[in-house]
């Protein structure tokens, strides 16, 4: 058995330097635990386009379609979508924040679950909107769609309607009523008898985006020795241009690993403006590849 380091352009593969076990080894593992951390932001990043799609519905009620509905039949839409997105949102929040925590737990040391957990920890409990939506998840989840949560207020210029503004307003006492909040209850029943929840859910995405920041800058420090290791690797080929690759060798075949770089420069002190690369090729069959042994 064999390991090789390679540069692969389209259908040209150079074999570049023979490498140990060990090394090999290592780069694939610097390459799953790229990959790894990338999975928790892009957890992240779905909540992110959820709150943006949420955010952005409300244009779409403004459309000379929808203003042909009657006000009825507009409302129930307006009210049965953003339902559906807050059910959506509060969804991938959840899912981040549990995915992330198992992830942390399988595949990492304590150091990083406990910032995980210290962070999210710290956010609870100085934020009542960090507090209040995780509640208003379960709020969803046992009690159904929320009910007359939206309002539309429609301005006029000399009794010509202009255009309309249309929030998300909770009523406190139904939703006293409808849940048992337990240690939750004392706080909502201090809100205003009617409150918006986009401010709330604006502050608990910035909370998620700093934990989630600086728990990423932690996982990508870890990986600064692998990082700048590689970095060396592709400097003994920088007259190549291709998608540096990794083979292992064996008598039933050859297995072709790649790095992504668009996630080796997200490691701290790593630069690869030195680096002529090119994306994997779509079809990397080596039955289709032609070989050039450099080393």
């Amino acid at each position: 058995m064999t390991y090789v380091f390679a540069i692969q352009n389209k259908e040209e593969l150079y074999l570049m330097k023979a490498l140990d076990k060990g090394t090999y080894e290592s780069f694939l593992k610097l390459s799953f635990n790229l990959v790894e951390i990338s999975e928790i932001e892009n957890l992240l990043k779905i909540a992110q386009l959820n709150h943006s799609e949420l955010k952005s519905i409300f244009g779409k009620y403004n459309e000379s379609e929808e203003k042909e509905l009657t006000f009825f039949s507009r409302y129930q839409s307006i009210e049965l979508n953003v339902n559906r997105l807050l059910i959506n949102l509060l969804s991938s929040i959840r899912m981040y924040l549990d995915h992330t925590e198992t992830r942390l737990n399988r595949t990492h040391d304590s150091k990083e679950l406990g910032l995980f957990k210290e962070s999210t920890s710290v956010a609870f409990d100085s934020s009542f909107a960090y507090r209040f939506l995780s509640h208003f998840r379960n709020f969803f989840q046992h009690c159904g769609l929320a009910k007359e949560i939206i309002n539309i207020k429609t301005d006029y210029i000399e009794g010509v309607a202009t255009r309309e503004v249309i929030t998300i307003i909770l009523s406190r006492d139904k939703l006293l009523n409808a849940y048992d909040w337990k240690k939750l209850r004392p706080e909502l029943k201090k809100m205003p008898e009617s409150f918006e929840i986009l401010p709330l859910i604006e502050e608990k995405m910035r909370l998620l985006a700093a934990i989630d920041i600086r728990l990423n800058q932690n996982l990508y420090e870890k990986l600064v020795g692998d990082g700048l290791k590689f970095v060396d690797l592709l400097k003994t080929v920088s007259n190549y241009s291709g998608a540096p690759c990794f083979l292992e060798q064996k008598q039933t075949g050859t297995l072709v690993s790649y790095i992504p770089l668009e996630l080796v420069k997200k490691i701290p002190k790593v630069d690869l403006t030195f680096f002529n690369k090119l994306d994997p090729p779509k079809n990397s069959e080596l039955s289709k590849v032609n070989f050039h042994r450099i080393y």
